[in-house]
C-alpha cells in the first residue's frame, strides 16, 4: 500500500486509480490498520500540497469502513493525535476525523467521549457562515450532555444557541432547541421552566409536529404536577387543559382532581407515576413521602373557594396542628406562591383575590388561539 500512495502523491496515479487500487491491498483489518498507520506517516512527511489533502481524505474513507469499532477507533485517535499539533493542518481533516470519532463514541454509548468529540468538531467545522448545521451539531451535542448526566451544560449550551436560532427562522430547528432545553430543565427538576419550554415547543408550526404534540402536552403536564406548587402552576395547568386532544392523555383524570379543584393525595399520584419518566417517578417518590406538596396543592385549592378561615377548621381538614399550617402558609407567602395573609390574633386567614401578573410568566393566552387553530 505504500508504493501504490507513493505513487499517487507523485501524481503517477489518478484518484479513481488510486481508490481502485488501495481497495485491491485489502486484507483484513487488523493488516489494513498497520498499513493505514504507515501510509498516515507518509502522508505528513510529503507536505501539505493538494495532493496529499485527497490521500488523508481516503485513508479516512477507508478508515470509516473498519466494522471493528475497536480497530476504527484506534485509528481515527491516531489520525488526530498525529494531525492536530501540525502547523498549517487544514481544520477540515480534523473535523472530519472528530465527526468520525463522534460516530464510533455513540456507537458505543461512550457518551463523555461523544460530547469531548463533537466539541471539538465544533472548534474545528468552521460553522460561523452555516448555522443551520452549527445548531444541529449543538441540538446533538445538548442531547447527549444530557445522556452523560451533564444536563447543566446542556441548559447553558441551549440559552446560548437560542438567538443564533431566531436568526435563522428555522421552526424545526427552533423546536428542538426548546425541547433539548426543556428535557434538560426537566433532568435538573426545574420542573415550572421544564414545562414552559415544552409549552414553546408546541408552538411551532412543523411538518410532523402533530404526531409529537400530545407527548410534549403530556411532558409538560408532567412538570407541573410535579413543580412546587403555586398560582402559576394551577394557572398553567388550567390553560393547557384547553390544548386540542388533552383528555386523551393517560394523566387526564389526575389533571381533571386540579381543574376541578378536588383535593389530591399520595395515593392520587401513585396513579400516574407509570406515565412518568424514570427520574420523575423517584422525585415523585420522595413527594409522596414527604406529602407537604400535596398540602400546599390543596391550600391554593381552598384559596379559589374562601375568602376568609379559621386556622384551626383548616388546621382540621388538614389534619395537622394550627401550627404546622401557620409555617405551611408562611412559607409559601414568603415566596409569592399564594396571596393571603394571617391574623394570627384572631386566628383567621384572609384569601386574597389572584389579581396581579405573576413576573416572568409566559403569555399563554396571546398564543393559545394560535395553537388552537393549528390543531383544531
Amino acid at each position: 500500500m505504500d508504493e501504490v500512495l507513493h505513487s499517487f502523491l507523485e501524481g503517477k496515479l489518478s484518484k479513481e486509480q488510486f481508490q481502485a487500487t488501495l481497495a485491491l491491498h485489502y486484507t483484513n483489518e487488523q493488516g489494513l490498520y498497520e498499513e493505514l498507520r504507515s501510509c498516515i506517516q507518509i502522508c505528513i512527511q510529503s507536505g501539505r500540497d493538494e495532493r496529499t489533502y485527497e490521500a488523508f481524505h481516503h485513508l479516512l474513507d477507508m478508515t470509516a469502513g473498519i466494522s471493528s469499532l475497536a480497530i476504527r477507533k484506534s485509528l481515527l485517535e491516531y489520525m488526530y493525535a498525529q494531525l492536530s499539533p501540525l502547523e498549517g493542518i487544514r481544520s477540515e481533516l480534523l473535523a472530519k476525523c472528530s465527526l468520525l470519532l463522534a460516530a464510533v463514541f455513540e456507537a458505543e454509548n461512550d457518551y463523555e467521549n461523544l460530547c469531548s468529540a463533537l466539541e471539538t468538531l465544533e472548534k474545528h467545522a468552521n460553522l460561523e457562515t452555516d448555522l443551520e448545521q452549527l445548531l444541529l451539531l449543538r441540538i446533538r451535542l445538548g442531547e447527549n450532555y444530557i445522556k452523560f448526566g451533564k444536563p447543566e451544560k446542556a441548559i447553558l449550551l441551549m440559552r446560548t444557541s437560542m438567538p443564533i436560532a431566531h436568526k435563522t427562522n428555522d421552526h424545526q430547528l427552533l423546536m428542538e432547541l426548546q425541547l433539548c432545553n426543556a428535557r434538560a430543565l426537566d433532568e435538573t427538576l426545574q420542573f415550572l421552566d421544564a414545562a414552559r419550554s415544552y409549552y414553546k415547543a408546541l408552538q411551532y408550526k412543523v411538518p410532523g409536529n402533530e404526531i409529537v404534540f400530545l407527548e410534549n402536552l403530556s411532558l409538560a403536564i408532567q412538570c407541573l404536577f410535579l413543580a412546587t406548587p403555586s398560582q402559576v402552576v394551577l394557572q398553567f395547568l388550567q390553560e393547557l387543559s384547553l390544548l386540542p386532544n388533552v383528555k386523551e392523555l393517560p394523566l387526564y383524570p389526575f389533571l381533571n382532581k386540579y381543574l376541578k379543584r378536588n383535593f389530591v393525595t399520595p395515593e392520587d399520584a401513585n396513579s400516574i407515576l407509570p406515565f412518568l419518566l424514570p427520574h420523575q417517578v423517584q422525585y415523585m417518590h420522595t413527594l409522596i413521602a414527604n406529602p407537604k406538596h400535596f398540602l400546599e396543592t390543596n391550600l391554593l385549592f381552598v384559596s379559589d373557594f374562601y375568602e376568609v378561615a379559621s386556622l384551626e377548621s383548616l388546621a382540621k381538614i388538614f389534619g395537622i396542628t394550627t401550627k404546622e399550617l401557620d409555617s405551611v402558609l408562611t412559607n409559601m407567602i414568603f415566596q409569592h406562591r399564594i396571596r393571603v395573609t394571617i391574623d394570627q390574633f384572631a386566628g383567621y386567614v384572609s384569601f386574597l383575590p389572584n389579581s396581579e401578573k405573576p413576573l416572568n410568566r409566559p403569555n399563554y393566552i396571546e398564543n393559545l388561539s394560535q395553537i388552537l387553530n393549528q390543531y383544531g
